[in-house]
């Protein structure tokens, strides 16, 4: 696996966590991601648990959304938001381990849009003549967020043929609901890269809530990510017919309403912002690792199973290797500030305790003053303060250096603490 490592920065902060659980959010597209995610929960997974089970006192737990092989389980953007803020909050380590492959992956019908945006885009929509009846019946405005927003409705199909039929209603409901997104940008009634946010895949939609606006010590030590570019992975047969779909682009109709690609950014774009722009820059800015690897195939043959495994392979290899290190720099650095804070709480511990010892020689003389404190202290169920008063140079000090002496002989059956 030929791999570009870009350097981790150790001397971030500590995490204000304290789990004993490292919970790692596995994103990735899960349209060409299913070989690979097999292969780590088979080879990587189980081996960082019992590493991390033995040496750390550690539990590991990954979530992968879309492990499921029913799409219909998959989780919606929002509960996948969810997932990764528990995550980032709750994990003694790193957090994230992404996965990008050579496919972008599809977009699906947003969790949630703002009232006055959804109702721009229906009013977009009704305008130039499509219907938007399906996409009101979907949606159900919800007062309770904030901002206040129409919500996708979720229903329950438990029958394969149901959800067969109600993926491909998604599908054209999708396609309704992008066309708006695109008449919006062409009239100027929304910016293309607010549009872009309409069109991202789940990979690219997770990475960017889990990275972006992120503090730069909750993505040094606690995120990997690894982008695998795959040269030639159709063959020649899909790279011609690409090319001649270049030759001739094509508007594209719904119900009476024609846009053209231009206001429409392709998978390709998307998928270039992501690894040539987005990635590199928080690089630059916040330190992620990222590693980059690459894979030509053959013209002829495209990237088979055998190159696939191959990889599968080298990836599960690295993920291993790199988590041991976070996970075990993150411990490490954890458990030498948590020797340091005890040393200096010992330190000034018997500082205390020489101070009480230097004042208390000079007392000399049992005064009344002392049987007063000492019975203050063996009545320990009173609730008053007791205040010592004497003008400038009185003894007052040395009064309670010596108590703070006596005290332990005093209360044999308790471990007092003793500060000045």
């Amino acid at each position: 696996m030929r791999s570009r490592r870009k350097q981790m920065d150790c001397s971030s902060s500590k995490s204000t966590h304290s789990s004993s659980c490292v919970k790692l959010y596995l994103c990735s597209n899960p349209e060409d991601s299913v070989l690979e995610r097999r292969a780590l929960r088979e080879s990587v997974f189980p081996k960082l648990r019992e590493h991390c089970r033995l040496a750390l006192g550690l539990d590991v737990r990954v979530i992968d959304p879309f492990e499921s092989s029913d799409p219909g389980r998959w989780p919606d953007e929002n509960t996948r938001q969810q997932l990764i803020k528990e995550c980032r909050e709750s994990s003694a380590g790193p957090f994230l381990l992404a996965l990008a492959g050579h496919k972008y992956g599809t977009a699906s019908l947003p969790a949630q849009v703002e009232v006055s945006e959804y109702q721009l885009l229906l009013q977009a929509g009704q305008q130039a003549g499509i219907s938007t009846q399906e996409l009101e019946r979907v949606y159900q405005r919800d007062e309770n967020t904030i901002p206040p927003s129409y919500c996708l409705r979720r229903t329950c199909c438990p029958q394969q043929e149901e959800e067969i039929k109600m993926k491909a209603e998604e599908n054209e409901l999708l396609k309704v609901f992008q066309t708006t997104v695109s008449l919006c940008v062409h009239n100027g009634l929304m910016t293309p890269e607010r549009a872009r946010s309409y069109y991202r895949s789940a990979l690219d939609a997770d990475l960017r809530f889990a990275l972006d606006s992120c503090p730069n010590n909750d993505i040094v030590r606690r995120c990997l990510v690894y982008v695998h570019k795959v040269i030639n992975a159709k063959g020649e047969t899909e790279t011609e017919r690409q090319m001649t779909s270049q030759v001739q682009p094509q508007s594209e109709v719904c119900e009476g309403a024609t846009f053209y690609p231009r206001t429409t950014p392709s998978d390709g774009q998307l998928f270039s912002d992501l690894c040539d722009d987005f990635l590199p820059g928080l690089i630059t800015s916040s330190r992620l690792v990222v590693y980059t690897s690459a894979t030509e195939c053959d013209r002829r043959h495209g990237y088979t199973t055998a190159r696939r495994w191959s990889y599968a392979e080298s990836l599960c290899q690295q993920v291993y290797s790199d988590l041991l290190e976070l996970i075990d720099s993150v411990n490490i650095l954890e458990t030498r500030e948590d020797s340091q804070l005890g040393e200096a709480l010992a330190r000034e511990q018997a500082e205390q305790e020489q101070l009480c010892d230097i004042l208390s020689r000079f007392y000399d003389i049992i005064r009344p003053e002392e049987e007063k404190v000492r019975a203050y202290v063996e009545q320990r169920e009173q609730q008053h303060l007791l205040v010592v008063t004497g003008g400038p140079c009185t003894g007052k000090a040395v009064l309670m250096a010596h108590c703070a002496q006596q005290i332990k002989s005093w209360l044999p059956d308790c471990d007092p603490v003793i500060q000045m």
